[in-house]
């Protein structure tokens, strides 16, 4: 269906810093101990958006959007340049997120088809990363997009968090209009009303200010999780007036999407500031996956689920194990510990944060976990290398099955249904994946396809996926 192509760019791929080397800076060595007071320990909060590629940021050369207030917050701690999610899709990413383990050892796979949605449900039997910071003496708290089943068990408020303020759709909608506002719940599963002329950025905010606001001496963890710039395209007035220069409509509504959750991120960190909990507080920022396919420009309406975000210099998009379709903007801020202006170009995936917030918050270690504790990489000095691991995806759906590893500069990529088949790239000096090195590199790839094979007999079945039978097999 697809090809190994380049998807065209609103900004030029010369952009992109190829030779970002990170930076080494020394710091002190506070270590956290589990029998820290809670104070002593920090608040940990992530900001996560819906289907931003990797391009749409200032800070990472584009500029046409406009985000001075995430570029801001990178340029506070540190930008993770090969920052990684566990699928290019909505539910096996959060997923991967909520549970701290790759999602395919249980199945879930890639998005769930609405008559199934029904009985979809996270395992039962597995702690959450809400659980584990709960238990190590946090409050928890969700804002906004949960999109991780139906059932009462597979909810938030069974799954670790405490305070939530959530809707349980993950699609389809900006303001809570008709039958969408009865699934904005608490904690006690009842409906939290909502102006259904509100644009929901604008709501998340203001409960997000609300979990903030607790008057609680524990440490806090908030999930907060803004739709923008997912489908549909919608967005208040004022967000468009920067953008009036972008001739393309679609690309112009999602700028504006994008700066308005900028400017939510913006209201955040100065309310941390004003509460004087600034330097104590992990803040990342994140994409739940790349940007979506984008060739429906000007035509109105837009296809379904197309967004006109960019990946930028990167290959593929949303739905494709390609870099546009994992590869994220990524950043974590912490000013008491972290250095500030700081680019890591080692591979970091969202595994790696169950083990580093809870080696930060002095808790045991998630067993099972599959993520590393990022601190020894990060202290006291920056580490040139990262990790000594592999990152592997696993990614079969409906329309195709495609398998990915990477281990250094080296990414083995199999899609049997796309032009190109197999592929081999060395993405640190070709992150657009424009030269396929099979054939000059056929042990490297051997190796990573052994080292796929290995991982993959460690995964369960997918669940809820009948391959077509022009979708090709193993």
């Amino acid at each position: 269906m697809h090809s190994f192509r380049l998807i065209s760019n609103p900004f030029h791929a010369s952009v992109v810093r190829a030779a970002w080397t990170a930076a080494i800076l020394l710091l002190p060595v506070t270590a956290l101990c589990a029998g820290e007071e809670p104070s002593a320990r920090p608040n940990v909060i992530v900001i996560m958006t819906d289907d931003q590629g990797w391009g749409d940021t200032g800070y990472n050369g584009n500029p046409e959007v406009k985000t001075p207030n995430i570029d801001r917050l990178a340029a506070s701690g540190i930008r993770f340049d090969n920052g990684y999610v566990t699928a290019p899709q909505c539910v096996p990413s959060r997923a991967g997120i909520i549970l701290g383990r790759h999602q395919q050892r249980y199945g879930l796979e890639c998005q769930v088809d609405e008559k199934y949605y029904k009985t979809y449900q996270l395992p039962s039997d597995v702690p959450t990363l809400p659980e584990e910071l709960r238990r190590a003496g946090y409050r928890t708290g969700i804002v906004g997009k949960w999109h991780l089943g139906e059932p009462a068990e597979t909810q938030p408020f069974n799954k670790g968090f405490e305070w939530c303020a959530y809707f349980r759709e993950g699609m389809g909608f900006q303001y809570a209009r008709d039958g969408q506002a009865k699934m904005f719940r608490n904690e006690r599963d009842e409906i939290i009303p909502v102006d259904p002329d509100e644009y929901l950025v604008d709501v998340f905010t203001r409960k997000a200010f609300e979990f903030l606001g607790q008057k609680d001496e524990r440490p806090f963890f908030l999930y907060l999780s803004y739709y923008p710039p997912h489908w549909p395209l919608e967005v208040p007035e004022r967000y468009l007036e920067p953008y009036q220069d972008i001739e393309d409509v679609h690309r112009r509504t999602a700028c504006a999407m994008i700066s308005s959750v900028d400017k939510a991120v913006g209201e955040v960190m100065a309310r941390l500031a004003e509460s004087g909990l600034a330097d104590n507080t992990i803040v990342v920022f994140l994409s739940d996956n790349g940007a979506p396919e984008y060739d429906s420009q000007n035509v109105t309406p837009i296809k379904v689920g197309q967004n006109a975000s960019s990946n930028g210099p990167l290959n593929g998009c949303k739905g494709t194990l390609l870099e546009g379709g994992i590869r994220v903007p990524f950043l974590m801020s912490w000013p008491g510990r972290l250095p500030a202006d700081t680019v890591v170009t080692w591979p970091v995936s969202t595994l790696d944060l169950t083990p580093t917030f809870l080696a930060a918050a002095g808790a045991p270690p998630m067993k099972g976990a599959d993520g590393v504790d990022l601190w020894p990489y990060l202290e006291p000095v920056i580490s040139q290398t990262g990790p000594d691991r592999a990152l592997f995806w696993r990614f079969y759906t409906h329309w195709c099955r495609e398998k990915a590893v990477r281990r250094g500069p080296w990414k083995w990529i199999s899609a049997p249904h796309r032009k190109g088949g197999v592929a081999l790239f060395n993405v640190t000096e070709d992150p657009s994946e424009k030269n396929n090195l099979l054939a000059e590199h056929p042990e490297i790839a051997a190796s990573l396809e052994k080292e796929f094979t290995d991982w993959n007999k460690t995964l369960a079945d997918p669940k809820w996926v009948t391959l077509s039978q022009e979708a090709p097999g193993d």
